[in-house]
């Protein structure tokens, strides 16, 4: 590791944790970081490849070795989870809108819903009606302003101070927490199970080859620029039409209509609109040429499996709601995803026992067991002392009662631990759990057991941590380590640097984004970040409340006789475990089993539904490439596949720019131009 590639690396970082909010949601463009294949971080290495590096070369200076551009892609990848969806787009929201919510709605008014929270875990909303006006009012209206980029003092940085107090280390332990895991799983999940890495695998193929003297490979194959080209070429003419009110694009989705009168019932699922418009998705497809065949395909029929099995019991008379159906709750299908995660983190363990166990032996200081690396060593104790430290904190400064603040913290890392095990054996790269340890606990202990109080931190918590993370720090930690394999780096060495980078962004995003949502963001928010985000936590709590006297549990208790679990949360839960369980041992007993048990930790999620035609697509020309090329014929057409997912990142980031410049020149923000498979 070169201390100019540690420099860049963390300098890119800072620049993508200071910029994210801003491109997303002021200039309204592809998101910069939106999900696990973050535009900003793939795109720059390809622009780094392509035209900086011949740049060093024609004047006579070094360019960047495949090692060092591995080095800069982990710390971008280390720095793009805080300012993108995993917490920055909704976390000043989920602070301050709450305040305003509970002054206009009558139910919130009716039962004084933010009184349940804890005063650190929400915005100061002041002392009287000027500093009301400053801190909430102004949130949703802007500042005053003579200037487009006011000076930061007209933020009302002092209502921020104690609640950053609370979240600010809490996001820090959840960080270092993040890294450590993956550190732990690095070695078992990469060389003794041999997982596919696709992303890995495509950014090792770009900058393997990249020394001083010569361009990568790949770049180098006239099959690659005709892919990436094409792709560029195609999602440019759409983006014109955009800037030019062309009515000329080139569609990206068929309209299959016909088939909606014959199968009326299958307008009744949950995202049906994608059974009846496929959507082309290029770097999907490139993805999909890159896993076990079962993965792509059990993806690629995600979505038609569970409208089947969704319309079929609709027919039948089931019906999926329960009184604590919704966001941060429960009802049948998330809580039917709970149990295939835990299914799909209990054969983790199983196939890694060995390996686990002498590891957890070894910690503790027992020479017994396996060998273990000193950064794995080291990587499981930062794991416990986070998670630790994580739960005293919501406990004596929050007031969650201590076991449910453990419960809480570890299921966060179950959710953090399958999302990067789907991530790093399937490549799908926007996972939704779509299940919170909110409403799971709500679901194992009941209302009354957690008390209002206890519900509405954990909803807090969920909101903030956990609620949609498309992209997340561990599925990208693993990532970075095995591209840092793949070109000889140690992965012990590489984790630190990305934690330095990963907090180094949470300190730069937090104080941007305050900035921007007072400012120039005024007006801009992502609605459902402003106002669907921080009105879930209280309106669950509200709806319970209205149905049922307020428990009586009080801060940092737990009403242990009234624990009591919900039929409809853990009978779901235990059928999700159990198909997991048995997909996972078919698999192995039939090598022709075509299902991967992949199916039931997605199906039924917002946007995996629409990839799953151009997974599909993939595994399509993927099984004809090999069964008609063999072997060779699969290396022979890498170029082709990695160019449709470059032509997709180029095509989002040449766009991004164009939308900088044409701001920077006019003040006003370009044409909203979205990528697919970056912004959803």
């Amino acid at each position: 590791m070169s201390v100019r590639s540690i420099i860049l690396g963390l300098i890119f970082g800072a620049f993508i944790a200071l910029f994210t909010y801003f491109n997303d949601w002021v200039l309204l463009q592809s998101n910069l970081a939106g999900n696990l294949v973050p535009t900003i971080v793939y795109g720059a290495l390809l622009v780094g490849l392509i035209a900086v590096n011949p740049a060093m070369r024609a004047v006579r200076l070094r360019p960047l070795a495949g090692r060092e551009w591995a080095v800069v892609v982990a710390l971008g990848l280390a720095a793009s989870a805080i300012p993108g969806y995993t917490m920055m787009h909704s976390f000043v929201d989920i602070l301050v809108t709450p305040h305003e919510l509970n002054r206009t709605q009558p139910n919130w008014k009716k039962h004084d819903l933010v009184r349940y929270a804890p005063p650190v875990m929400l915005a100061d909303k002041g002392a009287n009606a000027d500093e009301y006006k400053h801190i909430v009012t102004e949130f949703t209206t802007g500042v005053d302003r003579a200037d487009d980029w006011p000076a930061p003092d007209a933020v009302a940085w002092h209502a921020f101070s104690r609640t950053l107090a609370f979240w600010m280390p809490l996001a820090g332990l959840f960080i270092v927490g993040n890294f450590c895991m993956a550190l732990v799983i690095h070695r078992q999940w990469s060389q003794r199970e041999a997982l596919a890495y696709p992303l890995a695998e495509v950014a090792a193929e770009l900058t393997s080859g990249a020394d001083p003297r010569a361009a990568p490979s790949v770049l180098r194959s006239g099959l690659f620029w005709l892919a990436c080209g094409g792709v560029v070429a195609w999602l440019s003419v759409n983006a014109l039409a955009m800037y030019t009110h062309s009515s000329f694009t080139i569609p990206l989705e068929v309209s299959l209509a016909g088939l909606v009168q014959r199968f009326p019932a299958l307008q009744d699922v949950h995202r049906w609109y994608w059974l009846f418009n496929p959507r082309l998705v290029f770097l999907v497809v490139g993805l999909a040429y890159f896993i076990r065949s079962d993965a792509s395909f059990s993806i690629g029929i995600n979505h038609m499996l569970f409208a089947v099995v969704y319309a079929s019991a609709l027919a039948g008379g089931w019906a999926s709601d329960t009184p604590y159906a919704g966001q941060l709750g429960f009802d049948t299908w998330n809580s039917l995803r709970f149990g295939a995660y835990i299914g799909v983190a209990l054969m983790v363990l199983y196939v890694g026992k060995r390996f686990y166990g002498s590891l957890a032996i070894r910690a503790l200081g027992v020479p017994r067991g396996e060998r273990v690396t000193g950064g794995e060593l080291w990587g499981l104790r930062g794991l416990v002392l986070c998670g630790a430290a994580s739960a005293i904190l919501l406990n004596q400064v929050a007031g969650l009662h201590w076991l449910v603040a453990v419960l809480a913290v570890v299921l966060i890392g179950l959710a953090m631990l399958v999302v990067t095990r789907v991530h790093v054996e399937t490549g799908s790269f926007m996972i939704q759990p779509s299940w919170w340890p909110s409403g799971v606990l709500l679901g194992a202990m009941g209302f009354e057991a957690l008390g209002a109080q206890g519900l509405v931190i954990l909803c807090l918590l969920s909101a903030v941590l956990l609620y949609d993370p498309k992209i997340a720090l561990m599925p990208m930690a693993a990532v970075a380590m095995r591209l840092g394999d793949r070109l000889d780096l140690r992965p012990a060495r590489l984790s630190r640097w990305m934690i330095v980078a990963g907090l180094l962004s949470l300190a730069v995003a937090v104080p941007a984004t305050i900035y921007m949502e007072y400012t120039v963001a005024a007006g801009r928010h992502y609605f459902w970040a402003q106002y669907q985000m921080p009105s879930f936590t209280f309106e669950r709590l509200g709806a319970l409340i209205s149905r049922d006297a307020p428990p009586a549990a009080e801060a940092g208790t737990l009403s242990w006789g009234k624990i009591a679990a919900e039929a409809a949360f853990y009978k779901p839960a235990l059928a999700g475990l159990a198909l997991v369980t048995v997909c996972s041992w078919l698999r192995l007993r039939f090598p022709w089993w075509p299902l991967h048990p992949v199916v039931f930790i997605i199906w039924g999620t917002d946007t995996i539904c629409q990839f799953a035609p151009s997974f599909l697509l993939g595994w399509a020309i993927k099984e004809v490439v090999t069964r008609v090329g063999g072997a060779g014929g699969y290396q022979r057409y890498k170029p082709v596949f990695i160019g449709l997912i470059a032509g997709e990142i180029l095509a989002a980031l040449i766009w991004m720019i164009v939308a900088w410049v044409y701001y920077a020149l006019t003040s006003t923000a370009a044409p909203a131009f979205r990528v697919p498979s970056i912004y959803l």
